[in-house]
């Protein structure tokens, strides 16, 4: 991808999170709060993304992060219509109309979803802090939830030009997860670990 179009759509991002902000300003509403909130961290995260070695598409992995994230809410939930209209701004930055109209299904097969479920209870299992073992129940709960909505999300995923392929979806979430954190903290390390184990499946 062209340099000038991760600017371009860091930009639209960037203005929906400006418009939260000048509605909030307005007068203080907890969903107008909750808004502003989701479009900082998906602007953060683009950004972040675009300057991080190795990424061919930064759109490609934002989309990944996404689905899990959506997958870990209800539906219709005010964090969850804040990604659909940020899917459709990415959808756009590809020339895609009309993506989320789709109603086909997708069957898929994740044979490497129970051994890396495996290896994530015993990394818990083998932690001594409380903290660490939360992370990585936080962890073990994301791939259960994009288990279970796995056939919504790949069929999103086909319209999102993204690989039909759960796995790296969830490496794109992690990956995301990761650059939040600082290096040599417990969260960055469990997140890091889980990133690597789940990139060998």
């Amino acid at each position: 991808m062209e340099r000038y179009e991760t600017e371009s759509l860091s930009a639209v991002l960037w203005e929906r999170e400006r418009a939260a902000k000048e509605k909030l300003e307005a007068g203080y509403d907890p969903v107008v709060m909750i808004r502003v909130v989701e479009w900082s961290g998906i602007c953060w995260a683009y950004d972040r993304l675009s300057e991080s070695e190795g990424v061919s598409d930064p759109r490609h992995e934002l989309m990944g992060w996404m689905l899990v994230q959506d997958a870990l809410r209800d539906d219709e939930s005010v964090r969850w219509r804040v990604h659909q209209d940020a899917l459709g701004l990415i959808m756009d930055s590809f020339g895609v109309q009309d993506w989320h109209r789709s109603d086909r299904t997708v069957s898929y097969d994740w044979p490497n979803k129970d051994v890396l479920a495996e290896r994530y209870a015993a990394c818990r299992n083998e932690c001594a802090d409380d903290d660490e073992r939360y992370m990585w129940r936080s962890v073990e709960r994301a791939l259960c939830a994009l288990s279970d909505h796995g056939a919504r999300t790949l069929s999103l995923a086909g319209d999102l030009g993204l690989p039909a392929d759960l796995t790296r979806i969830f490496v794109s979430w992690l990956h995301v997860e990761t650059l939040q954190y600082r290096p040599g903290t417990f969260t960055y390390d469990v997140l890091d670990k889980a990133h690597g184990e789940a990139c060998r499946c």
